[in-house]
C-alpha cells in the first residue's frame, strides 16, 4: 500500500468539516437556489457561493429558511415569497449570519440580488453555525467572511483627522456634518435602512419609527441604541455615501 500523507496535527491547516478551508478566496459566483441535502429528499432555499482560490473552486451552502416562506427566483438572483407575501431571509439561519460576516467588513448591500456578491475577494474562516435540531441542519462549522480584501461593494471610511487651526484673519468656515463615530453600529445601522427603504413602498420611510422598522435588519443592535442614532442630522450626514435622501421627516431612497 502507497504511504500518503498524514493529516497535519496544526490546528490552522485543518479543514472547515469537508467545506472550503480557511484561506483567501476568490468569490466567483452567487446565486438564489433549492439546494437537496445529499442522501435526503430534503430541500432548502439557499445562497449557494463558489469560491475559487489557485485553480480550485469550491461550492458553499448558506441556508436561508424553508420553502413555505422562500423560494428563488428563475434567474437565480433573488428569494421571493412562494404566495406574493413579504419575503425575508430566517434570520440566525446560515445565510443571514454569512451576510451578516459581510456587513460587519463594511460590505454596503445594494437591493436584494444576491449576484452583487461576485467580484470581491475574502478572508474564509470556519465559525460554528446555527444550532439545528434535525438531520438537514446538523451543528456544524461554516466558512464566513472574516476580511474582505478587494472588491466592489466595499465602503472605506476614512480615519477622521484633527481641524486645521484657524487664526482671526482666516476664520473657519461651515462644513456638511460629518459622518458620526459610532464603531460597529454606524455600520449596522447603515445596512439596516438601506434593507428597510428597500422594503417600504415607493422606497420611502417616516424618521419617526424608524428604528422599529429597521430593527429587524439591525443585527446585535438594541432598540434603543437605534432610536438614539437614526436621527434626520445622522441620517443626513450619511447622505452621501449611501444615496438616500432626507427632509426633516422621511428618508428617502433615491
Amino acid at each position: 500500500m502507497t504511504q500518503s500523507k498524514g493529516a497535519s496535527l496544526d490546528p490552522s491547516t485543518h479543514a472547515g468539516g469537508g467545506q472550503v478551508p480557511n484561506g483567501d478566496y476568490d468569490l466567483v459566483k452567487s446565486r438564489a437556489v433549492v439546494f437537496t441535502y445529499p442522501g435526503t429528499s430534503t430541500q432548502v432555499p439557499a445562497i449557494l457561493i463558489t469560491y475559487r482560490e489557485g485553480g480550485a473552486e469550491y461550492e458553499q451552502m448558506y441556508k436561508a429558511g424553508d420553502l413555505d416562506h422562500l423560494v428563488p427566483t428563475d434567474d437565480g438572483k433573488r428569494f421571493v415569497h412562494p404566495q406574493g407575501e413579504s419575503a425575508a431571509i430566517y434570520k440566525g439561519g446560515a445565510a443571514s449570519l454569512f451576510l451578516g460576516s459581510l456587513a460587519k467588513q463594511n460590505f454596503q448591500f445594494n437591493g436584494d440580488d444576491v449576484s452583487q456578491l461576485e467580484g470581491i475577494r475574502v478572508t474564509l474562516e470556519s465559525l460554528p453555525g446555527p444550532k439545528g435540531k434535525g438531520a438537514d441542519n446538523p451543528e456544524r462549522m461554516i466558512p464566513m467572511v472574516v476580511k474582505i480584501l478587494k472588491g466592489k461593494g466595499v465602503k472605506t471610511v476614512a480615519r477622521p483627522t484633527a481641524p486645521a487651526a484657524t487664526t482671526a484673519a482666516s476664520p473657519a468656515t461651515s462644513s456638511a456634518p460629518a459622518v458620526s463615530n459610532n464603531g460597529e453600529l454606524d455600520t449596522i445601522a447603515i445596512q439596516a435602512v438601506i434593507q428597510a427603504l428597500d422594503n417600504a413602498p415607493e422606497k420611502t420611510l417616516k424618521i419617526k419609527g424608524l428604528a422599529v422598522r429597521c430593527l429587524k435588519y439591525a443585527q446585535g443592535a438594541k432598540l434603543n441604541d437605534l432610536a438614539k442614532l437614526l436621527t434626520p442630522e445622522w441620517l443626513e450626514a450619511q447622505s452621501e455615501a449611501t444615496g438616500w435622501t432626507v427632509d426633516e421627516e422621511q428618508v428617502v431612497m433615491s
